[in-house]
């Protein structure tokens, strides 16, 4: 019963590979009202009363000779026919029932062989039971996470030779994503009897600050929406630290997971924001998350960019001075560490000791991840048994025989 259910599960739809193919489907409404009020099919199982025979007049023959020819110019009786017609069910109405039956299951085979050349993609489910640990990426996107990490004179040769110079929220990204796709790796390791996989969000912040993508172990879904995120999709005047993890702690807060952690990128101290550090430290201590920050960034001067309307580059350096301390004594009082970076290596070396010092707990038994995969063959499965359920049918029940 069980692999019946999961058959079914596996039919889910959420793309088409070639969608084109679906135009067959607008043949099946003609083909279904063709075999329905065509005439011939009409004519098949439903007959006309011959009323021919009820409304014919007494007809009285003159005495003839025996041995005289008829004659063939004398008038023939005029018979008359009422002014509509009666369709009276024949006898083989129960054949006409089956037949419609047949057609429709005719119709439903086509239309998952259209469904199947489509090529439907689904997810291919596995639900088993998985260990992890709860985790939120609280990213800072204020202005200064657009700042080069290099000297001045690297950043004008790197623009001279057209090479792709990365900021520091490029670097944070582009940690993450790699560190999105260890997590699936482990995952989807399938060789495990207990899968490792830890669900993973991501609140990014300035101003204010949001969900970007709430804990999930959908990490394709997860790799996209960081992979679309720009600064200046939302108001970068400010870095408002404490709003950042305090929207952590509120998604965080009914997790049941032994390891509740916020990884805090940033590159400054707190400016703006409707929350302070330390009401966001004590909402983190009463749900016991522990905060692990990691500043960003070589030292107090930076390279900024400035583009003009003419589409001119200006570089420059801006002092962008940090407080490493009030980082650290966020970690210190939620019992997590302060890291210091200076690139992207640093960055991925300290994420890996934040896992070491974390204990991965077991989650119920759910879905544990879902893979996209092809599932035409499904479908076309399905329209072979549809396709041979109608021509049996129509064997036995409908076949007309003389």
């Amino acid at each position: 019963m069980d692999s019946i259910f999961s058959f079914f599960d596996a039919l889910h739809i959420e793309s088409f590979e070639h969608p084109i193919a679906l135009v067959l489907l607008a043949a099946m409404p003609v083909y279904l009202a063709f075999t329905i009020f065509h005439p011939k099919f009409v004519s098949r199982y439903y007959r006309f009363p011959s009323f021919l025979s009820r409304q014919r007049k007494p007809h009285t023959a003159t005495a003839t000779p025996s041995d005289a020819e008829p004659d063939d110019s004398s008038p023939k009786p005029k018979h008359t026919l009422p002014s509509h017609l009666r369709l009276v069910p024949h006898h083989r109405s129960f054949r006409l029932v089956m037949l419609w039956v047949c057609s429709a299951f005719f119709a439903l085979s086509i239309t998952c062989l259209a469904i199947a050349l489509a090529g439907p993609q689904g997810r291919a489910a596995n639900n088993a039971l998985y260990t992890g640990i709860d985790i939120y990426f609280t990213v800072d996107m204020s202005a200064s996470m657009k700042a080069y990490d290099f000297s001045l004179e690297e950043v004008n040769r790197r623009y001279e030779q057209n090479l792709f110079t990365p900021t520091r929220f490029d670097i944070a990204r582009s940690t993450m994503l790699d560190f999105v796709e260890s997590r699936a790796r482990q995952c989807y390791n399938t060789g495990l009897s207990t899968a490792r996989c830890d669900r993973v969000g991501v609140v990014l912040f300035a101003q204010n600050a949001f969900i970007a993508t709430p804990l999930t172990i959908h990490y394709e879904s997860l790799s996209q929406q960081l992979k679309s995120r720009r600064i200046d999709d939302i108001n970068a005047s400010q870095s408002a630290i404490g709003d950042g993890i305090l929207k952590a702690v509120a998604s965080l807060r009914h997790s049941t997971s032994k390891s509740k952690s916020i990884i805090l990128i940033t590159d400054g101290d707190r400016k703006g924001g409707r929350i302070i550090v330390n009401q966001a430290i004590s909402a983190a201590q009463a749900y016991d998350v522990k905060v692990f920050p990691v500043l960003i960034g070589k030292n107090n001067r930076a390279v900024f960019g400035y583009t003009d309307i003419g589409g001119t580059t200006t570089l420059h350096e801006s002092n962008l001075p940090v407080n490493f301390d009030v980082l650290e004594n966020i970690a210190l009082q939620t019992g997590g560490r302060a890291f210091r970076v200076a690139d992207g290596a640093d960055l991925k070396k300290n994420l890996g000791d934040i896992l070491d010092a974390l204990e991965p707990s077991a989650q119920s038994e759910i879905q544990a991840h879902a893979v996209k995969a092809d599932i035409s063959l499904y479908y076309a499965l399905i329209a072979l048994i549809l396709g041979l359920f109608s021509f049996t049918l129509t064997v036995i029940f409908v076949r007309h025989t003389p």
